[in-house]
């Protein structure tokens, strides 16, 4: 059931992110708690609780710092895909210092990409964010069919684990272009190059 849930809210992520920065801030505070439990080899339950513990903690959060929104946002959605690569490429070994190492840089990384280039670069995030989640639903869904999608073994797993990554990102990255023009600043009635308005609001 939990497998389910987290598919579910990936899909929100992946495919309706930049749409709502209420929801946005929610659903990526959960992904980045459950996803940073699953690194550490939380169970399900566990990880779910953590990641509601994580969505609270991100909506506080961004209430206060609601002037640098999207350089907090942008944060949370590189520490999410930071989690979801640490745990691609773990060997194992729980590597502590490896996954810190690589959501703190993505982190980094998040952040000045969305305070730089706004919505644009929270399109990105919250696509490989939601699809980083959805991949991991669907290992707890069915873990002898997909168990590797969340934590492969042999090169041919991390291959395919990272092709589904970026093929359904890719996907979540279509339709958000598709849904929010707007928000995206794609819209033929505003400058072009422009990178979009997202408010706290």
């Amino acid at each position: 059931m939990s497998g389910v849930v987290i598919i579910g809210i990936g899909a929100v992520l992946c495919f309706l992110g930049v749409g709502s920065v209420h929801l946005e801030v929610l659903v990526t505070g959960f992904a980045v708690g459950w996803l940073i439990a699953e690194v550490f080899g939380g169970s399900a339950g566990a990880s779910l609780t953590v990641g509601l513990v994580g969505a609270l903690v991100v909506w506080v959060a961004a209430t206060f710092v609601f002037k640098v929104a999207l350089f907090f946002l942008g944060g949370i959605g590189g520490a999410v895909i930071g989690s979801k690569l640490a745990g691609l490429l773990d060997e194992g070994a729980r590597d502590t210092l490896l996954t810190v190492t690589v959501v703190v840089a993505l982190a980094a990384v998040g952040a000045f990409a969305a305070d730089r280039f706004g919505s644009r670069a929270l399109l990105w995030l919250t696509a490989l964010g939601g699809a980083a989640l959805m991949l991991d639903g669907l290992s707890r869904v069915s873990p002898d069919t997909f168990g590797f999608l969340r934590d492969p073994v042999e090169g041919w797993e991390r291959f395919v684990a990272l092709g589904a990554w970026a093929a359904v990102s890719l996907a979540g990255w279509t339709v958000q272009r598709r849904l929010f023009p707007k928000t995206l600043g794609l819209d033929a009635r505003r400058p072009s190059g422009s990178a979009g308005d997202t408010t706290w609001g």
